[in-house]
């Protein structure tokens, strides 16, 4: 029997953006996925806020004249892959409010909900799934 590469509905499959927007709270930094920042504008600032009561965390666009801000993406195709935050002050915030529930020895992998018209994200932290640590060291050692 004779295939015809018309007889099939192919659709190209879009390899420029993966994955789910979604935050990974790692030891010391925030990681934005790829998806996520693109979800959002690409913003290059935004400020952080926390809703402490019902233990949200969410990413809000802003200016670079808002107090607070936060320096964030490179403009729509100069920005490779997600955006990395080292901040203590926001780690210090997220592990203190889940310290209950969060530890130093996992990461946490956290799905956004982006609020297109606020032009934010929110993570509700008690959703997080956890992922084991990310050592360079063992890495390293698994592929030599």
């Amino acid at each position: 029997m004779s295939i015809k590469f018309n007889d099939f509905n192919f659709e190209v499959i879009d390899i420029n953006t993966q994955g789910a927007a979604e935050l990974t709270v790692n030891k010391t930094t925030l990681s934005f996925s790829q998806r996520l920042v693109e979800d959002m504008g690409n913003p290059p600032f935004i400020r952080t806020m926390i809703d402490p009561e019902k233990k949200i965390f969410a990413v809000q666009c802003c200016k670079q004249t808002d107090v607070n801000c936060v320096k964030f993406s490179k403009p729509k195709g100069e920005q490779k892959g997600g955006v990395k935050i080292v901040s203590t002050s926001i780690m210090r915030v997220l592990k203190t409010l889940m310290e209950d529930s969060w530890d130093n020895n996992h990461r946490y992998k956290i799905s956004a909900k982006i609020i297109s018209d606020a032009k934010a994200a929110v993570f509700y932290l008690e959703t997080a799934t956890t992922l084991e640590l990310y050592d360079v060291k063992q890495m390293k050692a698994k592929t030599e």
